[in-house]
């Protein structure tokens, strides 16, 4: 059917065509492609947006960079003697979440395994796969930065395996293993003793926390401990993370003093030369950060993207459960730019009442992508505060304190997302929601935003 020359398609034609087709002929695909590439990370259909990118090469070469919406649906299995998702991660690109999947059944033991689950396609590596199978302790992920590498570690066992990742179809082989128990000779080590890892940004090397020790080790010489540090006496390794402080590559490590109940923030920097004559030798570890933690208080502390500010918890908690004060989030910021920075303690910035909190998760305070924003759990659940306004934002959602799971998706990725736990099933589900501003409150308030959180 036509009329004066132009070609009209029925509502049922329509409907029987793939919406690419229909798209395809407009002419602002021709006429306005920057402008589409603006569009496309706000539209949330994947038919929709596919409809537009594959309308023209041109667009959906550069629409890339912009991957569709996750379909609506959590990461979950069914609960009790059944398959269960622990510790998922994103991808660096955010367009898939690695887990760990435990295979349990009455009186058989326990095992674990790594899927991949990918935003287009869905669960890539399952059960049909022979790569994947760990200890069985529950062990825990990590991508690096480039998408090349995904580690597991595992704090029982204390073993740390290296896997060849190919983001393409979720392909992953393991490349090394490395028992850390046999070569730190741990002949018995304390249950629950911390071990922790991180990447390194060339994702060349692999620093790993073994209680007191650190060990900085190097992905392509098979593994091999190029740098080592033992903490001092009466202090318990806690956290350890690379980042990019004064124009130095360094290692912060967070430390909990047992004799004089401190929590420190310590600097390693492992390149740096001491002795030119001993090239084995290793920079001392210089104190950032030092506070008082009289209860015990073991919660992660979170550094910004560009490294910019670091937020952690004050020494308030558990006086709530006396009557005291209310929990705080600290925010410090570090000045880049200044040399001296690290030869004195930062100074604090500004701090928050997060509420009596129920509970708290080692991950639990964290920033967004953009550095704009914190999460946290309070006593309604999950909330987040805006450092910019100074303002408490508290989200719609009430998740489980003790096992929620606030993992932001990494900078680059289209939105801003979060995992978090489905209260209902206490290990076995996860959520992605996404982090949006409301309209409603941009008009009321041109300096106040209000942050929701939308379950997809």
């Amino acid at each position: 059917m036509s009329t004066n020359g132009i070609a009209t398609l029925t509502r049922n034609k329509i409907a029987e065509e793939p919406p690419s087709l229909v798209l395809s002929f407009g002419n602002i695909l021709e006429k306005f492609p920057e402008f589409l590439i603006h569009v496309l990370p706000y539209i949330e259909d994947r038919k929709v947006w596919t409809s537009i990118a594959s309308g023209s090469k041109d667009v959906y070469e550069k629409s890339k960079v912009f991957l569709p919406p996750w379909p609506k649906f959590k990461l979950r299995v069914l609960c009790g003697y059944s398959n269960k998702l622990c510790n998922p991660v994103w991808s660096p690109d955010g367009s898939q979440i690695a887990c760990i999947m435990l295979y349990s059944r009455p009186q058989h033991p326990v095992y674990n395994k790594v899927v991949i689950f990918d935003q287009r396609r869905g669960l890539l590596r399952s059960d049909n796969n022979e790569q994947g199978w760990l200890s069985r302790s529950v062990a825990r992920l990590k991508f690096s930065q480039d998408g090349s590498i995904l580690v597991s570690y595992d704090r029982n066992e204390r073993l740390v395996k290296i896997w060849d990742y190919n983001s393409t179809n979720g392909y992953y082989q393991k490349l090394q293993e490395w028992n850390i128990k046999q070569e730190l000779r741990i002949h018995q080590d304390k249950y629950g003793a911390p071990f922790r890892i991180d990447i390194s940004p060339c994702s060349n090397y692999v620093v790993v926390l073994s209680n007191r020790h650190v060990l900085l080790k190097d992905v392509q010489n098979n593994g091999n401990t190029v740098k080592s540090i033992v903490l001092p006496e009466n202090e318990l390794g806690k956290q350890i993370m690379f980042s990019h402080i004064d124009g130095h590559h360094s290692i912060l490590i967070r430390t909990n003093n047992t004799a004089n109940k401190k929590v420190l923030i310590k600097i390693w920097r492992p390149r740096d030369v001491v002795d030119e004559d001993d090239p084995d030798i290793t920079s001392p570890l210089i104190i950032i950060l030092e506070q008082s933690n009289k209860w015990y208080h073991d919660s992660d502390f979170a550094l910004s993207c560009d490294n910019s500010m670091i937020a952690m918890y004050g020494d308030n908690s558990m006086i709530e459960m006396y009557g005291g004060e209310k929990d705080k989030i600290q925010l410090f910021p570090i000045d880049n730019d200044n040399k001296s920075t690290i030869k004195s303690k930062f100074t604090l910035k500004q701090s928050f009442s997060r509420g009596r909190c129920r509970g708290s998760s080692s991950s639990s305070n964290q920033f967004t992508s953009d550095g704009k924003v914190i999460s946290y759990f309070n006593e309604n659940g999950f909330g987040f505060w805006n450092i910019n306004t100074g303002r408490e934002i508290t989200d719609q959602v009430n998740i489980s304190i003790d096992f929620g799971v606030v993992n932001f998706a990494p900078a680059g990725s289209s939105g801003q997302r979060v995992l978090v736990q489905d209260q209902a099933c206490t290990i076995g589900g996860f959520y992605i929601a996404s982090l949006w501003e409301s309209s409603t409150a941009q008009k009321e308030s041109k300096t106040t935003k209000t942050t929701q959180i939308r379950i997809k």
